[in-house]
């Protein structure tokens, strides 16, 4: 399983860079996917702000996100608090 950042998570709904756009959907085809919760919280954001989107549209990025079968979201009780820094 590999992490995703919210980078990849935007270029699949929005399409706005082709080349980025064209290996998202492969990634997640090919292997599980986790989903940290910063990355679902950014995914309303970055298309609000970033992309003009409306709410109606980000309600649906979320719905083809959360259709994908290869994915697994952020766990409640894991945090960044709980680890020692350096």
């Amino acid at each position: 399983m590999i992490a995703v950042d919210t980078n990849v998570v935007v270029r699949l709904l929005t399409g706005d860079d082709k080349q980025q756009f064209d290996k998202a959907p492969r990634l997640f085809e090919k292997q599980d996917v986790f989903i940290p919760d910063s990355v679902i919280l950014e995914m309303e954001w970055v298309p609000r702000y970033a992309y003009g989107f409306m709410p109606d549209a980000i309600c649906d990025a979320y719905d083809k996100l959360f259709g994908l079968t290869q994915r697994t979201y952020g766990q409640s009780g894991f945090d960044f608090s709980g680890h020692p820094v350096a």
